[in-house]
């Protein structure tokens, strides 16, 4: 956004928050939130693609993976179709179901999500299909992506053998657990070299990845190009 723009966005945000005016966010914009201290107990609802270089940005917020974030002054929403569940709750909370219903028939929706419910993530949809125990490794994944662990230490959680885990893998992902694993390291240093001003050596270490030269190699073999080209194509 240029300066002068960005600067006109502050001062009304800033504005809307002195006149008790209720003030709704979406996707990106919890970002000018979260930097003018405006999010509500620091919280609010970012878009899982930007999660982590919203965290490095915004060290004194909470991020949610959540859809969307209902708040008295400052509700925040990831984006996309859950703006239209938080339209369709706040109408209900605010004005009453029977209005909330008239939306819903208008816009041919059945059951609306609620703020409790997990914004989709990676392979999401593939996911959704897969047996427990392939969701219960991938979740692991998930957790560890900055320290990956081998995948040997995942086996005893699941009772099966690493092999069997594998072939499931392989058959509900179309991948193997160590290329999931470096499908999820590399959307994240992606993330953080195109959103976030760390320096390489600190996208590799929040990657997984080690050092500069390891983060390097595995980025330009999946992207074609370096974090270095990919900073550089970024600048006016």
């Amino acid at each position: 956004m240029p300066r002068d723009n960005r600067e006109v966005l502050c001062q009304a945000l800033r504005l809307a928050r002195r006149a008790n005016i209720s003030i709704f966010s979406i996707g990106a914009s919890t970002w000018a939130l979260a930097e003018l201290g405006l999010l509500p107990d620091g919280q609010g609802a970012v878009h899982w693609s930007s999660l982590a270089a919203f965290c490095e940005r915004n060290l004194n917020a909470e991020p949610l993976p959540k859809l969307f974030h209902l708040a008295a002054r400052v509700s925040t929403c990831a984006g996309e179709l859950a703006c239209l569940d938080m339209i369709v709750r706040y109408t209900r909370d605010r004005f009453g179901s029977d209005i909330a219903d008239r939306i819903c028939d208008r816009f041919l929706i059945g059951p609306v999500r609620g703020p409790e419910v997990d914004q989709p993530a990676q392979m999401s949809n593939m996911l959704r299909f897969a047996p427990p125990v392939v969701r219960q490794v991938a979740m692991r994944i998930r957790q560890t992506v900055e320290s990956p662990l081998r995948i040997s230490s995942f086996v005893a959680e699941t009772g099966i053998s690493q092999r069997q885990i594998e072939r499931l893998f392989q058959r509900h992902l179309n991948c193997s657990p160590r290329q999931y694993y470096l499908d999820l390291q590399l959307a994240l240093a992606w993330q953080l070299c195109e959103q976030t001003e760390m320096s390489l050596l600190e996208v590799a270490l929040a990657s997984g990845f080690g050092s500069n030269f390891s983060l390097a190699r595995r980025f330009r073999q999946r992207f074609a190009v370096s974090p270095t080209e990919l900073r550089a194509s970024r600048l006016p």
